[in-house]
């Protein structure tokens, strides 16, 4: 290339990264003044900057408008039909039948027809015995040779039937309607665990939305640092003390140029990390134009009171909802495994009935009859049988027995999976905690370290070279503490979760939303069958 063509290269590419850097900044100023702004706490978008927000706001706003929480609630009416449907099995039955006979027989000669009520209750009780109630009216008619007036039947008869080995109890009768409500219970807790998740990716998004406009702020300055080095040096040039295509000024373009790139992606990053704040939200997405974003209008902790690894592990153990989850299926299992060995028995029932009748030509004194007991029946009896080999109950017997195993060894690994993200969560955090300690010093001697850089380029003892390559090193140390103290933020957010703290902690209350999106379904806690004594 000649030296013609070189300089007008030169000239167009010099234009277009003055252009750009005026756009960069023009972006910039868009989004600074925001980020520092500490009056307006409004919530209404629109305004110029956009929205700040609190993590709180954020998390109750997502709450509110999430439908996949909504689908994920209705899983708690459903278990509630599925409750009320096994307790149906101990319901009245209400019975009532309607005959009319009407027979002939030539060889005799006799026609009579025949009118029959039936009325019954019954219901079957939560032990297992049935009783049963019927009341039977009948009323005949005849003709022989000469009609037969009517005749009236009636009668009252009291059952009562007492499984004394198979179905009988409380606990194997009761067993579906308690294996249902641990369903409800299991429904409830899969909502909150779906809570907790979502708002853990709330805090996500949060945080890297927080980062994003902080790295902004990182570029920005390493944006300033290289503008005023090339300020200096076009100066010099100016004043003669530097060559007028001194490479001290070309490398300050150049920085300049790699810095503006930088500062363009970290507007694309903020834009990103907003947009997806804002689905989480269940908000439209806005573009850049438009000027509306959302701010963080919290800060970063750097400092927390962390509990203990064994604290934390005993509230993790009774207040993460997958633990409670897993106990209910250990106690459904175990009510299934009750039910399996009582249905294992032969049917040996007792059974009582006793019976008063009345009968007349007339009805009122048929039923003055019923009433007086004169005529009466009872019987005592036993019944009992057995299938031959038995195989469909030893079989239903094995298999609860083998789920009861799995769900033993399937609460017992999460237990320990438990402890590892107890563990691990606590060591993410004293790392960072090192992390931050470290990368602060970094940036405190960086900065020490480009004072006197500048000290020394001033008194003309450095270059443009050096002074860029220790901004840089000032940029990557800042960006560093940024990054671990973020991550700081991140793996403290990461405990609560794993403690179960999700909703509630020491920087948020969201138990009366969380109970709304529940639809105040909670059913009362029933004390687990598997932490009772049963017979083996």
């Amino acid at each position: 290339m000649n030296k013609i063509s070189f300089t007008q290269t030169f000239a167009v590419a010099s234009a277009r990264i003055a252009a750009t850097i005026a756009a960069a900044t023009a972006l910039t100023l868009s989004v600074a003044p925001c980020v520092r702004a500490e009056g307006d706490s409004s919530d209404a978008e629109g305004k110029e900057g956009g929205a700040r927000l609190s993590l709180e706001e954020c998390l109750r706003r997502t709450l509110e408008a999430n439908l996949s929480l909504s689908a994920q609630a209705l899983t708690i009416g459903i278990a509630e039909q599925g409750v009320m449907s096994a307790d149906a099995a101990f319901d009245s039955q209400l019975g009532l039948d309607l005959l009319y006979e009407k027979t002939r027989s030539q060889r005799e000669g006799v026609d009579s027809d025949r009118r029959r009520t039936d009325l019954s209750w019954s219901k079957k009780v939560r032990t297992g015995q049935v009783l049963r109630v019927t009341h039977n009216a009948s009323r005949s008619n005849g003709e022989q040779d000469v009609p037969i007036p009517p005749f009236y039947d009636l009668d009252w008869t009291f059952s009562a039937v007492q499984p004394l080995a198979k179905g009988a109890g409380r606990t194997v009768n009761m067993a579906p309607v308690w294996i249902a409500r641990n369903e409800e219970q299991r429904a409830v807790l899969a909502t909150e665990e779906e809570i907790m998740n979502l708002l853990g990716r709330v805090e996500a998004a949060y945080l890297n939305l927080m980062y994003a406009i902080r790295f902004l702020d990182v570029q920005q300055s390493g944006l300033k640092l290289a503008q005023e080095l090339l300020a200096k040096n076009e100066e010099l040039a100016r004043i003669g003390k530097l060559p007028q295509r001194s490479i001290e000024v070309q490398q300050a373009k150049a920085s300049i140029a790699t810095r503006e790139e930088g500062v363009i992606i970290a507007l694309s990053d903020i834009a990103k990390s907003a947009d997806s704040l804002r689905r989480l939200m269940n908000l439209p997405v806005r573009q850049e134009e438009e000027g509306a974003s959302l701010i963080p209008a919290d800060e970063p902790l750097t400092e927390l009171q962390i509990p203990p690894v064994e604290e934390s592990l005993s509230f993790a153990i009774a207040h993460r909802p997958q633990v409670q989850s897993l106990k209910f299926v250990l106690d459904s299992a175990t009510l299934e495994l009750a039910a399996a060995r009582n249905n294992r028995l032969p049917n040996v029932d007792l059974r009582a009935d006793v019976g008063f009748a009345g009968a007349n030509g007339n009805y009122g004194n048929a039923f003055d009859e019923l009433s007086e007991g004169h005529d009466y029946v009872w019987q005592v009896g036993l019944s009992v049988s057995y299938p031959w080999g038995n195989r469909a109950a030893r079989s239903q017997y094995n298999q609860a027995r083998l789920n009861l195993e799995r769900a033993k060894i399937l609460l017992n690994d999460f237990l320990e999976e438990l402890r590892l993200e107890v563990v691990n969560a606590h060591r993410n955090i004293q790392t960072n905690i090192k992390r931050m300690s470290s990368t602060k010093a970094a940036v405190e001697q960086a900065e020490l370290q480009l004072q006197l850089e500048n000290e020394l380029f001033t008194q003309g003892m450095s270059n443009s070279f050096r002074l860029l390559q220790f901004q840089d090193d000032l940029i990557a140390a800042r960006i560093r503490h940024l990054a671990a103290t973020i991550d700081f933020n991140g793996s403290y957010y990461s405990l609560l979760r794993v403690e179960g703290r999700g909703i509630r902690n020491q920087q948020f209350d969201l138990t009366d939303i969380a109970e709304k999106i529940l639809r105040q379904a909670r059913p009362q806690r029933r004390k687990l069958v598997s932490d009772r004594d049963l017979p083996m």
